[in-house]
């Protein structure tokens, strides 16, 4: 061992990370661990490292390292969490948590504790853990947002719009594709002749979902653009003086607004969400037999997509249902689709395409996907199957929802799917 030499190559690390040189930094942190294996500091550091350049399984590797040469060290139990947490093992991530939260407790790990529970669906106890890292650390934007969210699950709406904007303050804060003066409660009275975008800021759902308030500022006299994503502008057209593709110039404007921070802007409560917004419905084809739509995946880069999507297959006792025509409503999948099931693929190139295709529909089934927003906004009767951890847009404990009349929930009750089919098959066999 070397460890004059290792110091020097760890110390050497550090000022190229914070020079910005990562891939440099890196050799020296393992260059720093193999000259002296016992220099817990290095590995630390490069499991940070490792953790910025999402490669959580190495970083989680070198941060075991470090727990074993410090197995006392909550802050190394803390690291390890982090690591289990982004690779979707919140249950493994709890663990070294509560470890992390005892005696001499790692404060950062209050919230990290608490954001495991929200994966798992502990919400009622995750929102006490983020309330304990808010009362050590005021100034916790993550935690502050957590809680948002953990309160708007169970319907606190006037507390949890506030906590949800705590988003922009996070690290990892939303990327907006214009900056400028925020839309603010306060702005709305004087709104008249003025110029606001609303801008997409996450899923294609979440559009759909709020640009709901776009008609509300220009019934308040503004003049209104929608900046979203390429595939949403036809649907969207008509909502706004103005919808463009994100990329797009829009000119000056007088104020800019997040869309999911407008039900924050109105003051938004459980009694006063406004009816989903008139999408363009190009005519679709009516048939005589009843025709149901099945979309059965979303966006596999989601967090929590390995919750949401269903493989197909464990849907397959509904495709034998009597009397339907079944009909893919969205354009990915693994091909060849059981037999019975219509696929529409490259016909729909965007959501207008999509909508007409529902437009046709008698029935949308589908998981919490962009679907389900778009069917239900639509007035489709949608069934939408949601995990037993669903997330807060569905609010906990009921069977429709307060955003979309059409909607009919159906929650997962213990681990898989087959109990959730099984009700869906029967509701369905009986439906007419």
């Amino acid at each position: 061992m070397a460890p004059g030499r290792a110091v020097l190559q760890f110390n050497l690390g550090n000022a190229l990370d914070a020079a910005g040189d990562v891939i440099a930094a890196e050799g020296c942190f393992r260059a720093a661990t193999a000259l002296a294996p016992d220099l817990g500091a290095a590995h630390t550091h490069l499991g940070n490292l490792l953790r910025r350049l999402d490669r959580p399984s190495e970083a989680l590797e070198a941060y075991r390292r470090a727990l074993y040469l410090a197995p006392f060290d909550r802050g190394a139990r803390y690291n390890i969490g982090t690591a289990l947490l982004d690779l979707g093992r919140p249950a493994e991530a709890l663990a070294h948590f509560e470890q992390a939260t005892e005696g001499e407790a790692h404060v950062a790990a209050f919230a990290s504790r608490a954001e495991a529970l929200l994966r798992l669906g502990h919400k009622a106890e995750a929102l006490e853990w983020f309330r304990i890292a808010l009362r050590h650390r005021p100034d916790d934007h993550a935690a502050r947002f957590g809680e948002g969210v953990c309160l708007l699950a169970r319907g606190d709406y006037a507390a949890g719009w506030e906590g949800f904007e705590a988003r922009f303050a996070m690290p990892n804060a939303p990327r907006l594709p214009l900056e400028g003066r925020r839309l603010t409660q306060g702005d709305l009275a004087g709104i008249a002749g003025k110029h606001v975008v609303l801008m997409a800021e996450q899923g294609f759902g979440d559009t759909i979902q709020f640009c709901r308030y776009a008609p509300m500022l220009r019934a308040l006299g503004a003049r209104v653009t929608l900046l979203v994503q390429p595939l949403l502008v036809r649907l969207l057209d008509g909502l706004a003086d103005a919808v463009i593709p994100i990329g797009e110039a829009v000119g000056n404007a007088d104020f800019v607004c997040p869309l999911m921070s407008l039900p924050f802007v109105f003051s938004t409560t459980l009694d006063t969400i406004p009816p989903p917004a008139p999408l363009v419905r190009p005519a679709g084809e009516m048939g005589t037999k009843r025709r149901v739509g099945l979309a059965w995946s979303g966006n596999p880069a989601h967090v929590m997509d390995h919750l949401r999507s269903i493989p197909l297959a464990v849907l397959a006792p509904l495709l034998v249902v009597p009397g339907i025509e079944w009909h893919a409503v969205q354009n990915r999948a693994d091909l060849p689709l059981p037999e019975g099931l219509r696929w529409h693929g490259e016909a729909l190139a965007d959501f207008a395409d999509t909508a007409a295709l529902i437009d046709g529909l008698d029935l949308v089934i589908t998981v919490d996907t962009s679907i389900a927003h778009l069917a239900a906004s639509m007035g489709r009767p949608t069934w939408v199957l949601l995990a037993a951890n669903a997330d807060y847009r569905w609010l906990e404990d009921r069977d429709d929802s307060p955003w979309y009349s059409a909607a009919r929930l159906w929650r997962q009750e213990g681990a898989g799917w087959q109990g959730v089919v099984a009700r869906v098959g029967a509701a369905l066999a009986a439906w007419r």
